[in-house]
């Protein structure tokens, strides 16, 4: 082999390891990305499901308790409290605070927010409206048969108000 052609080859195996290392480099960049996606929408997942749970937790208790929400005076229609969640080891995961309004008759608006504790956090806020009435109209059902629906503390409407994940 002349020295030439040497030369050329060199030339060669370094081109395509240039081309390698650029694909390899652009294909672990976007797994990165992927991950930081993926890791996002989990945390999301995960406030969601705290925030529901102090729905349901200001639901249940409204609908069991006739002293819930304490303190219930004329003056006063609104109620808060929190609750925080710990792994089996003792570490906080998450804490929602709940704000309970019942300033129109028969109807309860429920604010839930929680948070995710640990290095990456995320924040959840929904709000639902919990009709309080324990009966409904009279109805027919597929039989035919007329009653009145029961369908105590249902919720009326749930949305989300705001969201947010940090990743670090």
């Amino acid at each position: 082999m002349t020295g030439r052609a040497r030369g050329s080859t060199v030339v060669a195996a370094l081109l395509i390891t240039t081309i390698l290392a650029t694909l390899a480099l652009a294909i672990l960049s976007q797994r990165v990305t992927q991950r930081s996606l993926v890791k996002a929408r989990f945390l999301q997942s995960q406030a969601r499901a705290l925030a529901w749970a102090g729905l349901e937790d200001a639901r249940v208790k409204l609908m069991k308790s006739p002293s819930f929400p304490p303190n219930q005076m004329a003056a006063v229609s609104t109620f808060s409290y929190s609750e925080s969640f710990l792994d089996d080891d003792g570490t906080r995961v998450g804490t929602y605070h709940v704000e309970v309004d019942q300033r129109f008759a028969g109807e309860a608006t429920i604010r839930s927010t929680a948070w995710l504790q640990g290095e990456s956090a995320a924040s959840l806020t929904l709000r639902g409206e919990l009709d309080l009435a324990l009966e409904r109209p009279a109805v027919e059902n597929l039989a035919g048969a007329v009653g009145i629906e029961e369908r105590p503390f249902s919720w009326i409407r749930v949305e989300v108000v705001d969201g947010q994940a940090n990743l670090e």
